[in-house]
């Protein structure tokens, strides 16, 4: 691996071997990271941990190769999954939350990483052949980021026009990925009126979410009574201003490629928030009926018609 931080175009100061394997089901990559166990950080033990404060190791992986997308997958020294997805190595979707695996050994002079990726969370062509990848390492103990092909430190790591091919294998063809999410509600609602007997009501909502990977390239989400309580509690805020706080989107619905949404124009600036959808201005919830997305992409473009 070469130093993108802090001395660019220098070997990384300890080395990594790298093995990628696949079958019908996963790409597993394995590596050995080289480096003296007490000089291993991590902050913590969460999924989607703190970038910039922990070791780790990763894969940056760009199905289509046009240089644009990845697929990021990242493990700490103990066992802690990262993921997310990056737009030009500038814009990205760190609420995005894919299902795979990854284990970890710690030993006296180096630690191990595996993990299993599934073909279902790629999105690649018919009769693919070759991955466009980036593979990253941080040695925080040295305030030191390295990566395989080597990135200019004025762009980002995830910059895929300056991926490596990984070539000599044979992915096998895409299947349709169907995620079907049902739900049931039910609600009792009490009411005691003096020394009159209790008065009760129940009622019930029945919906769910489809997601159809109708091909590698076009992904349909539908919704029907949708309910949200599944997503993640967002943190609470005391907010003493006259504007909103900013929460992040955590509803799997609107996950799927929301980068596509974002106009590639900076974090800063964004024409379209999906928050604001099935909320009024106060955050109370207004609910949703139904709802339906399509995204697609090929080579040269993204769409979200």
């Amino acid at each position: 691996m070469v130093q993108k931080d802090p001395n660019q175009g220098q070997p990384a100061s300890y080395p990594t071997q790298i093995k990628v394997l696949y079958n019908e089901q996963y790409l597993y990559v394995a590596a050995i990271c080289y480096q003296p166990k007490s000089t291993i950080r991590v902050q913590n033990l969460r999924r989607d941990f703190d970038y910039d404060f922990n070791d780790l190791f990763g894969i940056a992986i760009d199905g289509y190769q046009d240089k644009r997308n990845a697929s990021v997958f990242q493990v700490s020294p103990y066992g802690n999954l990262r993921d997310l997805q990056a737009l030009d190595g500038t814009l990205y979707n760190r609420e995005w939350d894919a299902l795979w695996q990854g284990r970890t050994q710690r030993l006296e002079d180096r630690w191990t990483v595996e993990m299993a990726i599934p073909w279902k969370v790629l999105r690649y062509p018919e009769n693919c052949t070759e991955l466009g990848v980036i593979f990253t390492r941080n040695i925080r103990s040295n305030n030191e980021l390295a990566s395989l092909p080597g990135i200019p430190r004025v762009f980002d790591v995830y910059r895929m026009a300056y991926e490596g091919v990984l070539q000599g294998i044979q992915v096998p063809p895409p299947s349709s990925n169907l995620q079907i999410n049902p739900y049931f509600l039910a609600n009792r609602d009490n009411e005691k009126q003096g020394t009159n007997d209790n008065q009760f009501s129940l009622s019930s909502k029945v919906g769910g979410e489809v997601k159809w990977a109708i091909n590698p390239s076009t992904v349909l989400d539908a919704t029907i009574n949708t309910d949200f309580a599944q997503a993640d509690v967002d943190r609470q805020v005391v907010n003493f201003e006259r504007y909103s706080v900013f929460f992040p989107e955590r509803r799997q619905f609107f996950l799927e490629n929301a980068n596509v949404f974002n106009a590639n124009v900076t974090n800063w600036i964004r024409p379209f928030f999906s928050r604001r959808i099935g909320l009024d201005a106060a955050g109370n919830p207004i609910p949703i009926d139904a709802g339906i997305r399509l995204v697609g992409q090929d080579a040269k473009n993204n769409t979200a018609p």
